[in-house]
């Protein structure tokens, strides 16, 4: 109940208690590391999430969560591994595949960030963030016509960021 009201802390302690009185309660390791993750806890998260991975190897939030901790610590080809974990386990996880889309565009590996986010805009076309993302990267690719049609698109759907770039790049 405490993680749902976002009051982290107390689930942390509540989860503990809760781990204390049975280890094997997974419930509660995920709901401690989901915690820990949300107050910025990362080290916390990732053992907790390492913990859980033990038991369920196949449960793509987990690879998501310890991959979005691991990025938020700046150890992107740690995450970039568990994105690609959690997209083996569900090749249907839009935020995984975007989430390694943007570390492969970070990393400069612009193919590989065209092809996930044109993979994501396939499965869920909604995703605005997505249209801004892959127009930074026809950009660097020098294919300006495209990523201005791109975050022209972002802008129009609402994204807020879109817009600056617009005015950076294709104006």
């Amino acid at each position: 109940a405490n993680y749902r009201m976002g009051d982290y802390c107390a689930a942390v302690t509540d989860d503990t208690r809760a781990l204390e009185l049975n280890p094997g309660n997974n419930s509660a390791l995920y709901i401690r590391a989901r915690s820990y993750y949300a107050m910025g806890d990362y080290h916390d998260a990732i053992q907790d999430f390492t913990r859980l991975l033990k038991n369920y190897p196949q449960k793509d939030s987990v690879y998501y969560f310890r991959g979005m901790a691991k990025r938020h610590l700046g150890e992107h080809k740690a995450a970039l591994y568990n994105f690609q974990m959690a997209i083996s386990v569900n090749e249907y996880f839009t935020e995984a595949i975007r989430m390694r889309g943007i570390i492969r565009k970070e990393e400069q590996d612009y193919q590989g960030a065209l092809q996930d986010f044109n993979r994501v805009l396939h499965l869920d076309p909604g995703l605005i963030g997505v249209y801004k993302e892959r127009g930074l990267v026809w950009i660097a690719l020098d294919k300006r016509s495209q990523g201005c049609e791109d975050l022209q698109k972002a802008s129009d759907l609402g994204d807020e960021e879109a817009i600056k770039w617009l005015g950076s790049y294709c104006y």
